[in-house]
């Protein structure tokens, strides 16, 4: 039931999305060199003033790499034919197949795929593009390869395409931009729904047994503030209760985000010493001194291996306020989407210097489609052909959101936590340093350093590190931060 809430709030975005756009594109002038239009095939949105003929292209190979099947848009349909008796969504399923080789057919194109590990992916992408002559027409790139592929100049920048009637230019029904930067767009998905903005979890049960406020009121009346949630960790703490629980460095990043703060500036240079940022690190810092966050041992769950404690994630243990970082769990108990207290979604509080709305910190985080130079085909004749695939929902715009939700979507995506989570997404502050890990691995040690302690695993013996001010832990691992930023971006 919880995605159908959530597949009619994304219907309602994207229509008001559309409606918003404004004026109806006019019909290309007649030019026999002008790169093809999409097509108009059954089932597809092609309102009457922008229907255009298919263009033949002969049996010309498009070739999709990507780092492994899986990556492939599902739109395009590269798997097996789906059977009715093992299709989770048969009527999807089909929908997107029997679309994929009707867009096949009317373009008379081949697609092939070009299948290769990351590191080496990369290097082939960067040295065929550079020479002219690209490996693959398009790449289904993850997030750090698309950074890398902009600042190389290895791909097109999206918003360059002149493509008459465009939906990725023009009203996204189908398709959005996942990478805008660096003065361009330069990667695309599908329009489906994907919530992977930083929230909070709360339980709001163990607040009222505080007697702390309830932080939703304090949301709705435009009081929640860091003190008052501050406030509210101090009432809930005990030898029992925890004021929030999750992962360190991944709350710092999000409480400098909500303070406008950066990591690395426009020159990509460390910029941990920025004000808003120390702002935030001395207000996570009371946080650990105070010890209102949970912190846990490793637990060893298989013979093989060590995994997390599943306690260091879990919202419904029940022993915390603010839950950060419960989206990254949806192995455990994925059936179990009833909590078993109330429940509730809300944004990070934004700090006293933050003028921007934001409520976190991102990088690009999603992979996306990209272009890269050098290919044999007009940009233009790609990004209509892609923009036709993944219209095969056509006006049962419904239908794109009606897609398996992980076990965190399923306790959120529901009435206002819905409203929530998705308002989140608009107000993320874009940080290209989470883009480069040893960067954030600096990050992270440093978080470890002003938290006062480092978790090992309990065979080398637990210890604790020194307590360093922000400041301090800035200077201890600024050079070696400032390298990692150095090999990414050529300073």
């Amino acid at each position: 039931m919880r995605n159908y809430v959530f597949a009619g709030l994304l219907l309602s975005a994207l229509m008001l999305s559309a409606c918003g756009r404004g004026t109806t594109t006019p019909p290309p002038p007649v030019d026999p060199y002008a790169p093809p239009p999409p097509v108009a095939g059954p089932g597809a949105y092609t309102p009457d003033e922008n229907y255009r003929p298919v263009q033949n292209f002969d049996g010309q190979t498009l070739t999709i790499a990507a780092l492994h099947t899986d990556n492939i848009p599902p739109a395009m349909a590269v798997a097996n034919e789906p059977d009715p008796a093992t299709s989770a969504n048969y009527q999807r399923d089909r929908r997107m197949w029997d679309n994929a080789r009707r867009v096949e057919r009317d373009f008379n194109i081949i697609v092939e795929e070009f299948i290769e590990r990351p590191v080496r992916m990369q290097n082939i992408l960067r040295t065929s593009s550079l020479a002219g002559d690209a490996f693959a027409d398009i790449v289904a790139a993850p997030p750090d390869m698309i950074l890398a592929a902009a600042l190389g100049e290895w791909i097109v920048p999206l918003d360059t395409i002149d493509l008459q009637g465009s939906d990725l230019l023009g009203t996204q029904l189908y398709t959005r931009f996942v990478a805008e930067g660096l003065g361009h767009s330069w990667a695309f998905d599908s329009s489906e729904p994907s919530s992977p903005a930083f929230t909070l979890g709360v339980n709001l049960d163990l607040i009222a047994a505080a007697g702390a406020p309830n932080p939703v009121d304090l949301f709705n009346a435009g009081q929640w503030t860091w003190d008052n949630m501050l406030y509210i960790m101090r009432a809930v703490n005990s030898d029992t209760h925890y004021g929030i629980a999750g992962m360190s460095y991944y709350i710092l990043i999000n409480f400098i985000g909500a303070n406008d703060g950066i990591l690395i500036d426009d020159n990509f240079r460390n910029s941990l010493h920025h004000p808003n940022t120390l702002e935030a690190m001395y207000f996570v810092k009371t946080i650990f001194q105070e010890e209102l966050w949970h912190s846990d041992v490793y637990v060893h769950l298989q013979p093989t291996g060590w995994s997390s404690s599943r306690r260091y994630w879990f919202p419904t243990d029940g022993n915390a306020a603010f839950i950060a970082g419960a989206d990254w769990f949806n192995t455990v108990q994925i059936n179990d989407i009833d909590m078993p207290f109330e429940f509730a979604i809300l944004p990070l509080p934004t700090g006293p210097s933050n003028t921007s709305g934001n409520t976190w910190l991102g990088g690009w985080n999603r992979q996306g489609l990209v272009l890269p130079n050098g290919s044999g085909w007009y940009p233009a004749s790609l990004l209509a052909i892609m923009e036709e695939y993944f219209s095969w929902a056509g006006n049962d715009l419904e239908m794109i959101s009606d897609i398996p939700v992980t076990w965190w979507h399923g306790v959120t995506l529901s009435g206002d936590n819905a409203h929530r989570q998705l308002d989140a997404m608009n107000h993320m502050g874009l940080d290209f340093g989470l883009n480069v890990p040893d960067f954030v691995n600096g990050l992270a040690s440093g978080m470890s350093r002003i938290a006062g302690r480092f978790i090992n695993l309990p065979d080398t013996g637990g210890h604790v590190w020194e307590i360093m001010t922000p400041l301090d832990a800035i200077e201890f691992f600024r050079s070696g931060m400032q390298h990692s930023l150095d090999a990414v971006f050529g300073r």
